[in-house]
């Protein structure tokens, strides 16, 4: 919608999102993927979605069943290993490089077809989940800063 671009170029112009905006086709959408353990009634199974979010929508409206997509979803043990992660985020990545291409929607308000971007540009996630999609160790290990490498100092 043209009116969204105005506001996030006049209100955002300087802001890391104002500029992917300014970079990408006007018939794009971005996202945001999120992930985190769930658990379910049997105590030796959790479940961790893979979900995107939709940027453009207004922002309670991003977390509306009818407005989330799933990714994925892995059955683990109470945590899954980072390889088993970097699996599934390999499987999704595939289908987003596939949808930053664009794929064709019928578009009923305006009675055709039209080809839509999707950019995914950030995942927001706690530190455990965030360690395990950067397949990075945790915050908390001895070599925790994915950053600076240093060893961690234990403090009683």
């Amino acid at each position: 919608d043209l009116l969204f671009y105005a506001f996030f170029f006049t209100v955002h112009p300087n802001t890391k999102y104002g500029e992917i905006l300014r970079d990408i086709e006007n018939n794009a959408f971005t996202m945001i993927i999120n992930s985190d353990g769930g658990s379910t009634p049997n105590k030796y199974l959790s479940l961790w979605p893979f979900i995107l979010t939709l940027n453009e929508l207004p922002i309670p409206e991003r977390r509306y069943l009818e407005n989330i997509l799933v990714a994925g979803i892995m059955p683990t043990g109470k945590k899954p290993t980072n390889s088993v992660v970097q699996t599934c985020l390999n499987l999704i990545y595939e289908q987003l490089i596939q949808l930053e291409f664009g794929q064709e929607f019928f578009i009923n308000d305006i009675d055709q077809r039209k080809i839509i971007h999707f950019y995914n540009i950030a995942s927001c996630t706690d530190k455990p989940a965030a360690a395990l999609m950067e397949n990075v160790v945790q915050y908390n290990a001895g070599y925790g800063c994915p950053k600076c490498f240093h060893a961690g100092m234990h403090i009683d």
